[in-house]
């Protein structure tokens, strides 16, 4: 009877962990004008001017929050002494970046949004000079709330190593102009990073300053 009842009580364990885990995360759904449907992609890219839009799915009486996470653009961060430092160019440690989650609380509970240059205007919250608002890239960040309070959540703040933000936090860039000067204008609002690794700028992550 006990090594039964042992059993029944692992059983349930094992399936509070099952739920807790199929439950602690949502995807964010993303289309742009070339799209045919929904797409789940850590990335997004569209001209500047055109339409994306990103979705979640949320069951009824779900809440939904919807936020956007900005790097501090306004300083330089470095992985590396400077030419002027002591011991120039050597290693110093990955620079951490300074982020801001901050909440859209003109689409609460809105499962559907679009990502416009109008609203995004308004969020310079380190009142950078370098913050652009109609080309370059913006992160986002979704939670849901069910009726017993539990949160699900896309890749946030939450889930940043010594490299910076998590790639898979869901990015969307927006270009001026066609091939390259196109793509390098999607790293306006990326840090500035002196000495940054290529896995940083190729995740959009940091730039060494020159290559601005």
């Amino acid at each position: 009877m006990g090594i039964r009842k042992q059993v029944c009580q692992f059983c349930s364990l094992f399936g509070l962990l099952f739920s807790i885990n199929t439950f602690a995360s949502v995807d964010i759904y993303s289309q742009i004008a070339s799209d045919t449907s929904w797409q789940v992609r850590h990335a997004v890219s569209s001209p500047t001017g055109h339409s994306v839009k990103l979705k979640v799915d949320v069951l009824a009486e779900e809440q939904v929050r919807w936020f956007q996470i900005i790097p501090d653009t306004s300083q330089y961060y470095k992985n590396a002494n400077h030419p002027w430092e002591k011991n120039p160019y050597k290693w110093a440690g990955f620079g951490k970046v300074n982020y801001h989650k901050k909440r859209l609380n003109q689409f609460d509970n809105l499962a559907e949004i679009e990502v416009s240059g109008t609203w995004l205007n308004k969020n310079n919250v380190f009142e950078s000079p370098y913050y652009h608002a109609n080309v370059g890239s913006f992160w986002f960040q979704v939670e849901v709330i069910g009726k017993d309070g539990r949160r699900r959540k896309s890749m946030g703040l939450e889930n940043n190593d010594h490299r910076g933000l998590n790639k898979q936090v869901l990015r969307v860039s927006f270009t001026q102009g066609e091939g390259y000067l196109g793509v390098l204008s999607s790293f306006f609002n990326v840090p500035a990073i002196f000495g940054s690794v290529p896995y940083q700028s190729q995740h959009y992550l940091g730039l060494t300053a020159q290559m601005y």
